[in-house]
């Protein structure tokens, strides 16, 4: 099936349409005004309804529509598409044994009705998802991957990003890239259109493809892929906005500052969210600094702290949160105390979980934390062992995973923190170590500035601003 196009007067084709193009609030509405004329376009309807807002993590919406439609449903392949969406989210809502027993019935139910193989797919893939969300990897990477050989068409490609994340889950980052590239690779054959997931497997591809610099090769054919993103500015703008800051640092790495600006920029224009907005801002000021434009740099990272402090923290999802310390460490060249009381606004926040959502492992995230966190308090000459364990952490758990750059920038944290601090550290151990991973793999990265920068400090005794 392909994407259909707007029809004046056609409310369910542009309904369709919408949800190809993944604007699901399009979707709704259209919708909202549409009175169906046979029992065929009311069930098709319901459908396409409970799918846009599974889209838009409004599941709990969907189970009294669901459940009512029970009653009324017939045919077959849309009997079991109800049970496999009733399923998905009493799942994720209420109780993940009872939706995960939905979903087998549904299983059993398509196989005494001889429901159309696509159908049987997703719900297979429904049932791994369920089975992700409960952290049992093997029985979701089981089922994911045969979904995965499934020939299903657009079902076969979220097996194997499925697949991808139960790598990741498993610290098996090299593979999962990979996984995720096989996802993409499918996806672009399909015969359906799905935007969301093209927005979402291009984010997870840039996040590999900066993170494991280094570590992984990335294929000539990789060129061409962007080709399969929409162009449309509200599509799948979170997604979009996360690759395009990972594309940062990429060009960082790189030393290629026009591209380096320009996704800094698109990040800031894209950004769905206040926080993520301020998290962007900030990204346009270290990019600003790091090329010598100084006056721009401090006035994105102030406007990004002013942002910053108008926002309810604790109303933000986990990646939305973590802007508040990208803005923190940023901000620390210029307005220290200020970047601190951030930082201790941040250590208050209750985080907010989807168990369906949660997709980078946990200790990377806290790695990550702990590094940016670590970057802000180790930045006094008071001793503060905390921070010093929080560097120790982060550079340990991002050699493990071959996150090399962030490993380099962990060691340089590092070196400033103990001399800063007054503490011994084996001559130039931390610097030593990540010089050598700069430039074996990395020569001609930011990284080599704060490098260079550390060796100036070492000389005149004092730290630069950097």
């Amino acid at each position: 099936m392909t994407s259909y196009q707007r029809v004046r007067g056609d409310e369910l084709a542009s309904a369709r349409d919408a949800w190809f193009r993944a604007d699901y609030r399009a979707c709704l509405d259209a919708l909202d005004i549409l009175t169906p004329v046979s029992a065929s376009q009311r069930t098709e309807a319901l459908l396409l309804r409970a799918r846009a807002l599974w889209r838009l993590n409004d599941p709990a919406a969907t189970i009294p529509l669901l459940r009512e439609a029970e009653s009324w449903v017939v045919g077959a392949d849309q009997l079991a598409t109800l049970r496999m969406l009733l399923g998905s989210a009493v799942a994720r809502v209420e109780s993940e044994g009872e939706g995960l027993a939905i979903l087998d019935d549904a299983v059993l139910f398509a196989s005494e009705r001889n429901v159309h193989p696509a159908i049987v797919a997703e719900i297979e893939h429904h049932r791994a998802l369920v089975y992700w969300m409960r952290r049992d990897l093997d029985r979701a990477e089981s089922i994911a991957g045969a979904v995965a050989r499934a020939g299903a068409d657009i079902i076969s490609a979220r097996g194997f990003q499925l697949c991808g994340f139960v790598s990741a889950a498993r610290g098996l980052h090299a593979q999962a890239y990979h996984r995720f590239l096989e996802a993409l690779q499918t996806l672009t054959a399909c015969e359906q259109r799905d935007d969301f997931l093209a927005a979402n497997l291009m984010q997870q591809v840039a996040m590999y493809e900066a993170e494991l610099r280094g570590t992984i090769s990335i294929p000539q054919w990789r060129v061409a892929v962007p080709q399969v993103m929409t162009a449309d500015a509200d599509v799948a703008p979170v997604q979009r906005t996360q690759a395009a800051f990972y594309e940062t640092y990429s060009a960082l790495n790189d030393d290629d500052p026009e591209r380096a600006f320009q996704r800094a920029r698109i990040a800031d224009a894209l950004a769905p969210s206040e926080a993520y907005r301020a998290g962007a801002l900030a990204m346009r000021a270290k990019v600003s600094r790091i090329y010598g434009e100084m006056r721009n740099a401090r006035e994105h990272a102030y406007h990004a702290a002013d942002l910053a402090e108008r926002i309810d923290w604790n109303e933000t999802d986990d990646d939305e949160s973590l802007g508040l310390l990208v803005v923190a460490e940023e901000l620390r060249w210029y307005d220290l105390p200020r970047a601190r009381r951030m930082v201790r606004g941040y250590e208050g926040i209750g985080g907010k979980k989807d168990a369906l959502l949660v997709r980078t492992p946990s200790a990377l995230y806290r790695a990550i934390q702990d590094l940016l966190i670590g970057a802000v308090r180790s930045m006094g000459h008071e001793r503060d062992v905390d921070a010093i364990a929080r560097l120790r952490r982060a550079c340990s758990t991002f050699r493990s995973a071959g996150y090399l750059w962030r490993t380099a920038w962990a060691l340089i944290e590092l070196d400033g923190a103990y001399r800063r601090m007054g503490m011994t550290a084996p001559d130039d151990y931390f610097l030593a170590g990540a010089q050598e991973i700069i430039q074996r793999h990395f020569p001609r990265s930011f990284l080599a500035r704060l490098g260079a920068l550390a060796q100036r400090d070492m000389a005149v005794g004092e730290p630069s601003g950097r």
